[in-house]
Order: C-alpha cells, then sequence, then structure tokens
C-alpha cells in the first residue's frame, strides 16, 4: 500500500526545506537578474496626464508577474535599485489555489457585431488548480515558498493564509511547522450564503479558513481599526464599567466572520473585475488594518485580480502583488490604473537555472507573454502641436490584426466568436493600451491609459478610448513616441513612433 498522505508530510516538508535554502544559499545569483520592469504606470484614469515625476524616493508599488518563488528570491537578494527586503514586510496575506482539482475561468464581454445592443461572451483561463502529482505536489509548491515569505517578514509581521476544505488542514500542519504552533493568533472562518446543489447530500460547504501567524510574540494587531458595532445589549457582570462608552467603542470581532461573496453581491458599491475567486473588498480591508499601519510595507504573492493591492493602495499601505498568470496581472494593472493608484511598476519575474518547481505544479501557471510584431497594432501618424510653453500630442488607434495562434487557446465557438468581432470591430479586441510621450527605449513610462471594463454590467464600457490626448510641457526637438496595447487573450504589442512638431 502506498504511504499515506500524512505519512508522506515529514518527506515532503524536508524537500522544500532543502529547496528554500539551496535559493538562500545562492540569492546572489537572483539580485538584479530576475526581476526586469516593464512598465512604470503612472494612472491618469482616461484623462491627459502631466509630465512625468521624479519617482526616484520613496516605495514604488510593484505589480510582478512571474513565478512567486524566483520573484521572492529577487526581492530577498536586492539589487541596486532596491535594498533586500528581508525581514522588511509588516503583512503578508495569500490567497493561494486551494487543491480544488478544477479550472478556473474569466468571461470576457465583447459588442455583438449581429446585435449591437447586445455582448457576446468567450471564456478566457484564469488559472488552472489542477496538481500532475495530486495533493502531494501541491503542498511540496507550497513548502519553500512559505519558508521565503517567512524569510521575507519582519519580527512583528503577520502572515494570512487563506484556504478552504481540500487542503488547509495539512497546509496548518506545515504552517506548524515553518511559522512555529505558538505562533498561531487564530484560525478564521470566513462565512458566507449561497446556492448548493438541489441533488447535495452533505451539508451546504459556505466556508474558508484563514490562518493568521505572527513570525514572533510581539506582533501588530490594531483592535480600535477593526472594531465593530455590539451584536447586542450588554448584559449583567459589567459593575464600575462606563457600559454607554463600551457600546459606542465596539468589540473586537469574534474570529468568524460572515461577509458576502464578491463574485455574487455588490455589497459596497464598488464594481468587480469578474476575476475567479476574487475576495470581498471587507475581507481583505479588515485583515489590512488590523495587522498593519499607513506606509507599511504588504505583500501578496498570489494576487489574482489585484484586490489585495487595491485595498492596500486605499488603504495607504504600500504593496507587492505577485502573479503567474498573464490574465490576473492585466486584471490587476487594469484595476490600480482605473482606481487612480500612485504611480507603481509592472515587472516579470525572469526564470532562472536555480531549481524551481515548476515540473511539479501540473497545469497551473502560464508562460510570460511575448511582443507581438508591430504589424498587428496600426495607428494613425501622432498629431503634434505647439502651443506657446505647452503641447498637445495626439495619439489614435487605427486597425489590429488579432494574431491566429493566439486564438488556439478557445474552444471552437469561443474562437468563432472571437474571429467575429476581429472581422466587424478590431479594435474591440483591445483591452488595455498606453502611451509613453518620451520613451527612452529603457524604461516605458505610461503616463496614459485606457482599458475596458469588466464583465458586462450595464454601463460599462466595452471598448477602450482610441484617442489619446496629452497635454505636456515643450520640447524641443522630436518626441519618441511608445504606444502598448494588449489583447483580450492578453498578447503585448508595442509600437514605436517619432513625433515632429507642427505649427
Amino acid at each position: 500500500m502506498p504511504p499515506s498522505l500524512l505519512e508522506q508530510l515529514p518527506e515532503i516538508i524536508a524537500a522544500g526545506r532543502k529547496q528554500a535554502a539551496h535559493i538562500l544559499r545562492n540569492l546572489e545569483a537572483y539580485g538584479g537578474t530576475v526581476l526586469q520592469t516593464r512598465e512604470m504606470v503612472m494612472p491618469a484614469n482616461g484623462v491627459a496626464a502631466g509630465a512625468t515625476q521624479d519617482l526616484e524616493t520613496g516605495w514604488t508599488g510593484r505589480l510582478i508577474h512571474g513565478d512567486n518563488l524566483a520573484a521572492m528570491a529577487a526581492l530577498l537578494a536586492g539589487d541596486e535599485q532596491m535594498p533586500s527586503l528581508r525581514g522588511k514586510l509588516d503583512l503578508i496575506y495569500i490567497d493561494p489555489p486551494f487543491d480544488s482539482r478544477s479550472d478556473y475561468h474569466m468571461k470576457v464581454a465583447l459588442p455583438d457585431p449581429m446585435r449591437p445592443a447586445r455582448t457576446t461572451q468567450i471564456r478566457r483561463q484564469a488559472y488552472s488548480d489542477v496538481w500532475r502529482g495530486g495533493t502531494a505536489s501541491y503542498l511540496a509548491m507550497l513548502v519553500p515558498r512559505l519558508i521565503l515569505m517567512r524569510e521575507l517578514l519582519a519580527d512583528t509581521g503577520s502572515i494570512y493564509v487563506h484556504l478552504d476544505w481540500h487542503a488547509g488542514h495539512y497546509v496548518k500542519v506545515i504552517l506548524d511547522d515553518i511559522m512555529g504552533r505558538q505562533n498561531l493568533r487564530n484560525e478564521i472562518v470566513w462565512c458566507y450564503h449561497g446556492p448548493g446543489s438541489p441533488r447535495m447530500r452533505q451539508f451546504n460547504r459556505k466556508h474558508d479558513h484563514i490562518y493568521w501567524y505572527s513570525k514572533s510574540d510581539a506582533w501588530t494587531f490594531n483592535a480600535d481599526d477593526v472594531r465593530m458595532p455590539l451584536s447586542g445589549p450588554l448584559g449583567g457582570g459589567w459593575a464600575g464599567i462606563d457600559r454607554a462608552a463600551l457600546a459606542q467603542r465596539g468589540k473586537i470581532p469574534e474570529d468568524w466572520w460572515e461577509m458576502a461573496v464578491a463574485a455574487r453581491l455588490r455589497v459596497d458599491g464598488i464594481r468587480r473585475t469578474g476575476y475567479a475567486t476574487e475576495k470581498p473588498n471587507a475581507l481583505l480591508e479588515r485583515i489590512i488594518q488590523a495587522s498593519s499601519g499607513p506606509g507599511a510595507l504588504v505583500a501578496d504573492f498570489f494576487g489574482g485580480s489585484g484586490a489585495f493591492a487595491y485595498n492596500a493602495e486605499r488603504l495607504s499601505r504600500n504593496w507587492i502583488s505577485v502573479d503567474i498568470g498573464a490574465a490576473a496581472c492585466l486584471t490587476a494593472r487594469k484595476r490600480l490604473a482605473g482606481h487612480g493608484a500612485r504611480p507603481f511598476l509592472y515587472q516579470t519575474a525572469r526564470s532562472h537555472p536555480a531549481p524551481t518547481d515548476q515540473s511539479s505544479s501540473g497545469t497551473r501557471g502560464h508562460r510570460l507573454p511575448q511582443a507581438a510584431s508591430r504589424q498587428h497594432l496600426l495607428l494613425h501618424p501622432v498629431d503634434r502641436r505647439i502651443n506657446s510653453g505647452q503641447e498637445t500630442l495626439q495619439v489614435r488607434l487605427k486597425n489590429y490584426v488579432l494574431p491566429s495562434p493566439q486564438a488556439n487557446e478557445l474552444d471552437a465557438d469561443d474562437r468563432s466568436r472571437l474571429h467575429a468581432v476581429a472581422d466587424a470591430d478590431p479594435l474591440a479586441l483591445i483591452e488595455y493600451w498606453a502611451v509613453d510621450p518620451d520613451y527612452d527605449g529603457k524604461l516605458f513610462r505610461s503616463i496614459w491609459q485606457s482599458h475596458r471594463s469588466g464583465p458586462a454590467h450595464a454601463g460599462q464600457a466595452l471598448r477602450v478610448s482610441t484617442l489619446a490626448v496629452l497635454r505636456l510641457p515643450r520640447k524641443h526637438g522630436p518626441r519618441q513616441v511608445c504606444i502598448r496595447a494588449v489583447d483580450v487573450l492578453g498578447l503585448e504589442t508595442e509600437v514605436v513612433l517619432r513625433a515632429e512638431a507642427s505649427a
């Protein structure tokens, strides 16, 4: 009889510790070579932006596309632009795959060429939670990553690991080993409602587990930032206590939280992205406020739709978000840019020859996107006009030609819908595009962006703006204007144009 998963755990943990130790011994191999900056995003919310600002001082948010093991190694190593972050993170929240043995998709709404008032949809894979070696390989993926996360945590830092019934009990044993059983602060149960199958033969599974561990016996907990109203009148036994003041102050929440699922209910008036398994803002806000303060450095190494980074930005925290999925990182980039975030870096984590466990992680993950040849994106000539000490730059999209190999990722019906839209309205396939009016050939600084909205709800835009208008300080001589676009399948295209001044 093969060994049970419980019998395999010591070997899985030992192998993960060995892999993490190898990375930690060889951090110099990761410094300055793994993280490559693709874009400095300077959100403009679709409004003409001013000149590029100096961002050399202070922290700049980082949205990283790639394997989080390589990304964390690079953050531990540091480089000339960023010192090592070892022991610097105040809070880590992760919502990794749950070992659910399922594939998750995003619905991409497109204009219906046959019915102008309606939409058509295609499904794009968000991520796969299928593991070639079963639960053992899933746990083997997590162990070295959790060890590197602990290395990144400050002594007063905390980690929240969000899981469910599939493998949470095994991961808790691993966390006890890595973080120390004595450092378990809470096992939080997030409860929610939802329909179940009419043929269900057990109780409806409607809760997740969030394991909160501190790194040491000194940790941050901002009780007054997370208090909530009392659930009822105070009973007896409060002699000498100002009951009115206590009621006004509220209580610290219990370790079970009842909050609506983000994908089903818009309970806070904030538009959802449509990304599979997105978590509600209220849940993330409570975690961020409880275990960090304004200006703290927080991270999510399974970033998904960017919900954690968005809430961290909204709450004035400095943040890092990492995900291996192209769809996830594009969703996060759109979300942050569209909600007026401070300037942030979009980076890629290059795979490194040092051993990683990508081969053991089943079908999870996506290759980094390759740039299309420039003939796929066509533009009108850039219109540049000088007026005294200012100038106006107009960049207009003309056409987009979908590279056919990309559509092979879709099933036959979705591929047919996609090609119908490509024939009738090709620019409707542009998901996101941005402009750098002074491209230096090294760092793309986008000071203007436009993107499509998420799932098809009333009033949401299904097309990007095809005209970028930038009002800039006057510059003598020609400008080198760079335009980058990403289509609905995640393919990135870049075009560089020379813009001469006209009267």
